[in-house]
């Protein structure tokens, strides 16, 4: 019982260990020649968005970061996309969830354009804690999958 609260108590802190680690990158990034309009960062595989609401609520990378939690599977993800939605709007944090493959996610929302309508430039910077399955086949010395056994 300890071991399992102690564990819980670590997944508890992730959201500040990822801002104590993404508050040095944004800074180059920002003070970078040409540097980007906003940043995007990208919580893959976000299932109820804990880090990606954190961050939001805490304001901790400042307001030139949009914040979006993505998840690609279909049913079960897609509840929790939905349920994280829900979550930060009864939070009113400025976050979003989308299904969606995180490395095609459109420009098409509201901070994509200035208010001119001119496009702004943009840096995204991928982050995830999710636990990713291993594959079902294993490559072989060719390169090519292989069953496991």
């Amino acid at each position: 019982m300890h071991t399992e609260l102690r564990r819980l108590s670590e997944e508890l802190r992730i959201p500040e260990r990822l801002a104590h680690l993404l508050g040095p990158l944004l800074t180059a990034v920002r003070s970078t020649p040409g540097a980007p309009d906003r940043i995007r960062v990208v919580d893959v595989g976000c299932g109820l968005g804990h880090v990606v609401r954190w961050l939001a609520a805490h304001d901790v990378l400042g307001p030139d970061v949009e914040l979006v939690g993505v998840d690609l599977h279909a049913d079960l993800h897609a509840a929790l996309v939905a349920e994280a939605t829900r979550l930060a709007e009864d939070e009113n944090l400025p976050c979003r969830f989308v299904r969606a493959n995180a490395f095609r996610l459109d420009d098409t929302t509201p901070e994509a354009t200035t208010a001119q309508g001119a496009a702004t430039r943009a840096a995204t910077v991928y982050i995830s804690t999710a636990h990713i399955d291993a594959p079902s086949s294993e490559p072989d010395s060719s390169g090519a999958g292989t069953p496991r056994g």
